[in-house]
């Protein structure tokens, strides 16, 4: 990891301390660009799933600790970029046809030692026993394979996502070649070549285009929404262009309606609710509870009134930024005028993300579950005048209840009729002061 600091440090300073490497200190992301109103770009570091060394994990500031939850923000993104054409790009391609998806030469077959760096000039014909490493490579990879069982985990992933996208490109490099793929619906464009090309390269299967030559890809997007791809290799110092289709005709779909706009204002505003945190742990037997404890069964049954909340009011008006990460709650980033930000996550929990994917739907999950009834719904209320008395910097959370508001946008049906905590988004700068 301090070698990659050290890289983006390096890198960054060259080009005058712009924020360039993305993402930053070998966090996997995804992180979103807004291009402009109508293209989004989303970037992964896809070296973050197939590294077996150390890297930010567990207690990190990236924001993940699992590739679950990258794979929830990766979909949140998209979602919310639905209206807009989106471009996602990571170092390691979905398909490829070549060495790294299993191709290899006549070459590779016969003299197999030239692969090495240090024997590329040794020309010995192994025959038969040279074709025992491309075959190898073909069927079972290694981990910067496309065939290895821990690239295709994420390779599966991110395409299942991606795919559910109207409108989205993927690029890459890793292999050093220049490739256009379209499979699953989609395009997919390889462009690894710009200081090499020493990748054998077929153009078979779904590769509409394939040739081991350096060069460069280019997307245009056009005002009326259609989407170009070109190849382009140097030639006597001029750019020379090799391959060019269109990828998409789609004009830009219309903005999503601004609803803020639209909504009455006044339709929440000081408004309450009488409401439980939770019916899911009470009217247990008592051999249940005999079982598992009688814990705060009670407490969180209780109808309590609450606070509507309103997202047009509350703190002058706040705009959803995105979903948030989290093993058991649901989570909102907001934002209000001022640009401060703030949490939305839901009081109830759902453990069912901390179990191995074998047990979610089994009854053992309905056992983690009512372990939930352990722990006071109304505990973080309790915090900070605790926090107060001892000098400890704390946010100030408060619960309210969260209408079926059209307001919600993609989170509507996630948050409607439901208990929340809301609370600031604490930074380094509140820290310090």
């Amino acid at each position: 990891i301090e070698w990659l600091d050290n890289q983006e440090k390096y890198v960054e300073d060259a080009l005058g301390n712009l924020d360039v490497w993305l993402p930053t200190r070998g966090c996997p992301g995804p992180v979103e660009i807004d291009l402009n109103e109508k293209i989004t770009l989303v970037v992964i570091d896809t070296q973050w799933f197939l590294h077996k060394g150390n890297k930010p994990e567990q207690g990190n500031d990236c924001g993940v600790t699992s590739i679950t939850e990258v794979a929830e923000l990766l979909q949140d993104i998209l979602k919310r970029n639905a209206h807009k054409k989106v471009v996602v790009t990571s170092h390691h391609p979905m398909y490829t046809y070549g060495i790294h998806g299993g191709v290899f030469s006549l070459k590779d077959h016969l003299f197999p030692l030239t692969a090495s760096k240090k024997l590329k000039n040794l020309y010995v014909p192994l025959p038969v026993v040279g074709s025992i490493y491309p075959f190898y490579r073909k069927i079972f990879g290694n981990i910067q394979d496309v065939t290895h069982p821990i690239y295709k985990q994420f390779r599966d992933g991110m395409v299942q996502i991606m795919r559910r996208h109207p409108d989205i490109v993927h690029a890459a490099g890793h292999e050093h070649a220049l490739e256009h793929i379209q499979k699953e619906g989609m395009h997919f464009v390889v462009s690894g070549s710009g200081s090499k090309n020493n990748a054998h390269v077929k153009q078979k299967g779904e590769a509409l285009f394939a040739q081991n030559t350096i060069g460069y890809a280019r997307l245009d997007y056009f005002e009326n929404g259609k989407v170009t791809l070109t190849f382009i290799t140097p030639e006597a110092g001029e750019p020379k262009e090799l391959y060019s289709t269109i990828l998409s005709d789609k004009p830009f779909p219309p903005s999503p309606s601004e609803l803020l706009s639209e909504f009455d204002p006044d339709q929440y505003m000081d408004t309450t609710v009488v409401f439980a945190a939770s019916l899911k742990y009470h009217n247990k037997s008592k051999f249940h509870e005999g079982l598992f404890g009688e814990n705060y069964r009670d407490e969180w049954a209780a109808e309590v009134e609450h606070p509507v909340f309103d997202i047009g009011t509350v703190k002058g008006g706040l705009k959803i930024l995105k979903k948030g990460g989290g093993h058991q709650t649901i989570s909102l980033r907001l934002e209000a005028v001022d640009g401060k930000q703030y949490v939305l996550r839901s009081l109830d929990k759902n453990p069912a993300l901390t179990l191995p994917p074998n047990l979610r739907r089994t009854f053992i999950k309905g056992i983690v579950q009512d372990g939930i009834s352990s722990s006071h719904p109304y505990a973080p209320l309790v915090i900070p005048p605790l926090a107060d008395a001892a000098g400890i910097f704390h946010a100030n959370p408060e619960i309210y209840y969260i209408p079926d508001d059209p307001r919600f946008g993609i989170y509507r049906e996630e948050f409607a009729n439901t208990l929340a905590l809301f609370e600031e988004r604490a930074n380094k700068e509140q820290i310090s002061e």
